[in-house]
């Protein structure tokens, strides 16, 4: 089973007294842009999922949409469970794939959730792969979804950027 964890996109920041609930918290507009872009490289990976699961959190489920858009997939496939909200554990989304029947899925949701999830599916403890806003990592479980999973990439945002063909700004040079 082919399973994809990205993490939601930079979204309306929490400290700001205009915030609204965390589990309301939208994608800014720059955030849109972000996460697009990160998509065009999971567009040149080849990601390809049957089933994107996204948190009902506003954020996540923006995501969700932007990755089913972005790779020409028709939004119906997407489906929102609480097994992704961030506090959940990571054995309520296990139960959530084993329904799926090995369908390639990829999950959009949060921290710390998904850090904790990709451990234990890679047979680690605590946080072993740290998530930025927009980064993603592939596992497969070859096995089955009882066995350890091996963890076939783990990309930052800005290296899905460089995949989708955006080029890295140039610093300016010290003077």
């Amino acid at each position: 089973m082919h399973v994809w964890l990205m993490r939601h996109g930079p979204a309306f920041d929490r400290a700001d007294p205009a915030c609204p609930p965390d589990p309301e918290r939208p994608l800014t507009d720059r955030g849109r842009v972000r996460t697009e872009r990160a998509v065009r490289g999971l567009a040149a990976l080849d990601v390809s999922p049957d089933v994107i699961l996204s948190s009902p959190y506003v954020r996540a489920r923006e995501t969700a949409e932007i990755v089913a858009d972005g790779l020409g997939l028709d939004r119906g496939i997407i489906r929102c469970t609480p097994v992704l909200e961030p506090d959940r554990a990571p054995r309520e989304l296990m139960k959530e794939l084993l329904e799926l029947e090995g369908k390639p899925v990829l999950c959009s949701g949060h921290l710390p959730h998904l850090s904790f999830f990709a451990s234990e599916a890679i047979g680690t403890r605590g946080e072993a792969l740290r998530f930025k806003k927009c980064a993603t990592a592939y596992i497969d479980f070859m096995m089955g979804l009882d066995a350890n999973a091996q963890l076939v990439w783990h990309l930052s945002p800005r290296a899905l950027r460089a995949l989708g063909g955006e080029r890295p700004a140039k610093k300016a040079r010290e003077r």
